[in-house]
């Protein structure tokens, strides 16, 4: 009753070892006396044989009394021994018992352990939505930077100034759409890849009217319904506005070509983007002569947004992003190509 489970324990030991060793003394003076009622019996035997048949009805009741002792012998033993297996079931449903109180101590801890892991978990999920909130956020901004703004707003300027109406209001009406599209896109984690497609579109028509020699572009889609494939937005233009601008704009000589193709493998969208610029080592020596310094803040955005999928997909398929310098047949530099893996998802299992 006091939980003191050692200490009962031990005086239980103690107990038993008493006792049997009193019941092994009595069970000792029995014998002997048993043994010695036999020595007497004997004896009383060939007493009453000597004497004469008168002491053979004396001697039948003595035979009758020893009898009647040994039968009482008999079922003392018995009684010890089912005392003794009473006893030895208890110790064995005590022992039980104990087990499974400690068995269900366990797994009161498991339990509690679990729920804990269970709540530490959803506190890193609801950690990830914010980060991924965040960066979204982060990459909006980084994409509708002022630099980009005042461009396409000088751009128009210009047009206006130099008497080109039709221009102005085809660029502005781009513009607008534009900034519309990101606007929109910004509050969703996942769009149409033709969503996705036409916001680039328009912005690679603005940054190319902007070239004094008009660079071209191609999209290959590889046979993917676009608009049965959801990507996460805002996520390729960094990358594209990385090969107008350090890669085909110090190309003055020359009309750029830029070429955008995708896969889909299963959940993932394999984005390839290439153009046959100067290459990363002359655009960075070109950017230092121009005392300018190559901003890649979308970019690492982007690829922080990117890791964050995977790891929210619990997925490790190697780098997310990986950069690839072009050579031509004579082993010169002749542009750069940008593999994005995207993770996507199908209309149809939404």
């Amino acid at each position: 009753h006091q939980h003191r489970t050692d200490s009962a324990y031990y005086y239980y030991r103690q107990y038993t070892y008493m006792k049997d060793i009193l019941a092994l003394s009595d069970f000792n003076k029995k014998i002997a006396i048993y043994e010695a009622a036999t020595e007497n019996e004997k004896k009383q035997i060939q007493i009453t044989a000597l004497t004469s048949e008168k002491l053979v009805g004396q001697q039948k009741l003595q035979i009758s009394q020893q009898q009647l002792k040994s039968e009482s012998l008999l079922r003392n033993i018995l009684i010890g021994g089912v005392l003794a297996l009473l006893l030895f079931g208890f110790v064995l449903y005590r022992n039980n018992r104990l087990k499974q109180k400690n068995e269900a101590g366990r797994r009161e801890i498991l339990e509690k352990e679990f729920a804990l892991q269970k709540l530490e978990s959803e506190r890193a999920r609801v950690s990830m939505v914010q980060q991924s909130t965040e960066l979204e956020l982060r990459a909006l901004r980084a994409q509708m930077n002022p630099h980009f703004i005042f461009n396409c707003l000088n751009s128009i300027n210009r047009f206006t100034m130099a008497n080109e109406p039709v221009k102005a209001v085809d660029y502005l009406t781009k513009f607008a759409k534009l900034i519309r599209i990101v606007l929109q896109q910004s509050g969703t984690s996942f769009i149409p890849l033709e969503d996705e497609l036409y916001g680039l579109q328009l912005y690679i028509d603005l940054e190319a009217l902007r070239f004094t020699i008009p660079f071209s572009y191609t999209i290959d889609l590889d046979n993917i319904d676009a608009s049965k494939v959801l990507v996460p937005p805002l996520l390729m233009q960094p990358f594209v506005e990385n090969a107008i601008w350090h890669g085909l704009h110090p190309k003055e000589t020359e009309a750029g070509r830029l070429h955008i193709s995708f896969k889909l493998q299963n959940d993932l969208l394999h984005c390839s983007i290439s153009d046959n610029g100067v290459g990363r080592n002359k655009s960075t020596l070109v950017s230092a002569e121009n005392g300018q310094e190559k901003k890649s803040m979308g970019i690492k955005l982007t690829q922080n947004r990117l890791e964050l999928f995977e790891h929210t997909l619990q997925r490790d398929a190697g780098s997310v992003i990986v950069f690839h310098d072009l050579t031509d047949e004579d082993g010169r530099r002749s542009g750069t190509e940008v593999d994005l893996r995207i993770p996507a998802k199908m209309v149809d299992s939404i």
